[in-house]
């Protein structure tokens, strides 16, 4: 007897183990909680749609994160069949499905026929579930638009109704008024460093609107002293490959130094937008940035000359790219110092992409036709790379090759790897004959690997806005530590 009751609890059990199974395996039913939204209505169809009672329709959106099933559910007291909306669903209700379906074509996601009409004045629109609970309601009138123009009535962000901005509305997909917001691409200032409260940059960008309209692109400026919603103006319209967008630009200078993150929004006309994009700009004290190098002749006075005392208090001529020479079939700007007792050569070429000036060769007579250094660099080291600011630094790895003649005459002949180091070192007003200039300091340091050997220049380096000139007042050589040269600028004189 006890047995048989066991068997009895055991199947009990079992059967009601298997049921909750099942049951948990069955999309959630409809309750009072159920976030399933009436998100779209085609209440009056256009009549190139055809007949008004055929293509209206309304779209459901399951906005819970579990599965619902709404069948028998009602809209409008008229039954929607069995349809199982998983989370992030669409289903449309049309009055007409085949009529919908040859309108609309095949759309991703499910279309019941369901007998209701829509009046075109207004109506008021219930979603129950089966047992009779209100899901969701809307009360429109034909002020809110979509009024026989092709359009749909569409739930926005913020819960209230649109009409939509795409003709013939959004089914199976996300509403238009909701839009995604515009992209921004290839956010850049030109240049991305200037001087504060005296340089300006060109902020610009790229922006296309993705399902609507652009509005405006704003830039965040208050970083630097500007305006927060900064409106970019548009320069021009451009599509290729079938891709449109449109180009925007603002002009500013800044007044507070730093690196900053400038933040760019693009807004469609619904206020969606995207500010994930963002402008690198560097604010520095000064900066000199990439100059046109032009033909001068610099006139300077020899205040030091280790080697030839006696021109100390004479004049130097620098001729800058006056003439060219060739180097293994390349051609090469010559910056050539003569002084009353010897001058030097430097072979220089302008890399206008990477705004650098490089040097191939230096040639050094101590008088004509004697030669103390002559060496060629493989490949050319960077010189001074653009733009110049504090702090600025670069290197070089390099191959020197050629001749250096000691102190005592002795011929050193030169085939090592060097190392050439550049920086900005300081910021000073510097007074020569020429005038007082304010100006950074350049140091170019040249190490030879074997012998190990060093040369270094400084050049006081300043920047005539007027003239757009480079003008270097004063510079030093070195060598392995010991000032050997110095001139300062006494007059600029055009060839």
């Amino acid at each position: 007897m006890n047995d048989k009751k066991e068997d009895r609890v055991k199947t009990v059990v079992i059967v009601m183990t298997a049921i909750l199974v099942l049951m948990s395996m069955l999309p959630v039913m409809a309750s009072a909680q159920s976030d399933v939204k009436i998100n779209e209505i085609m209440y009056n169809p256009s009549t190139d749609q055809g007949d008004d009672s055929d293509m209206e329709w309304i779209e459901l959106y399951n906005n819970d994160t579990e599965a619902i099933n709404i069948g028998d559910w009602s809209i409008d007291d008229k039954r929607i069949s069995d349809s199982v909306m998983q989370p992030g669903d669409y289903v449309v209700l049309a009055r007409n499905k085949t009529a919908f379906e040859a309108y609309y074509g095949a759309l991703l996601c499910s279309v019941i026929d369901v007998t209701f009409v829509l009046a075109n004045p207004g109506d008021t629109v219930v979603l129950r579930s089966s047992t009779g609970i209100e899901i969701d309601n809307v009360t429109y009138i034909n002020n809110w638009g979509a009024n026989g123009n092709n359009k749909t009535l569409e739930l926005n962000a913020t819960g209230g109704w649109e009409e939509s901005l795409a003709d013939g509305g959004t089914p199976c997909k996300q509403n238009s008024v909701l839009g995604i917001p515009p992209m921004v691409t290839s956010a850049s200032a030109n240049p991305p460093v200037i001087a504060v409260n005296t340089d300006i940059t060109e902020l610009r960008v790229d922006a296309a609107g993705i399902e609507s309209p652009i509005d405006v692109v704003t830039v965040d400026l208050s970083y630097i002293g500007g305006n927060a919603s900064t409106v970019m103006f548009n320069i021009g319209n451009y599509t290729q490959d079938n891709i449109s967008w449109t180009m925007y630009n603002y002009t500013t200078n800044a007044s507070v130094v730093g690196t900053f993150n400038l933040t760019v929004n693009a807004t469609d006309i619904n206020g969606n937008y995207n500010d994930t994009v963002n402008i690198m700009l560097d604010v520095k004290k000064a900066v000199i940035h990439f100059p046109t190098f032009q033909a001068m002749s610099y006139i300077s006075n020899i205040s030091v000359d280790a080697n030839t005392p006696g021109n100390v208090g004479k004049n130097a001529t620098t001729e800058q790219f006056t003439s060219t020479e060739e180097i293994d079939n390349e051609t090469y700007y010559v910056v050539n110092t003569t002084k009353p007792i010897g001058n030097t050569k430097m072979y220089v070429s302008v890399d206008v992409v990477n705004e650098d000036l490089t040097m191939k060769r230096r040639v050094r007579e101590r008088e004509p036709g004697v030669e103390v250094a002559n060496l060629t660099f493989d490949p050319a080291f960077v010189s001074r790379d653009f733009p110049l600011w504090v702090e600025k630094n670069w290197t070089t790895t390099t191959n020197a090759t050629g001749v250096l003649v000691n102190r005592t005459d002795a011929v050193i002949l030169i085939d090592t790897n060097a190392v050439v180091s550049g920086a900005v070192t300081d910021e000073v007003n510097i007074t020569v004959p020429y005038g007082t200039i304010h100006c950074l300091v350049v140091e170019v340091n040249v190490n030879l690997q074997n012998p190990s050997v060093s040369f270094l220049t400084r050049y006081w380096m300043g920047y005539d806005e007027i003239d757009e000139m480079l003008i270097i007042p004063k510079s030093q050589r070195y060598s392995n530590g010991n000032l050997m040269e110095e001139l300062e600028l006494i007059e600029i004189v055009a060839p």
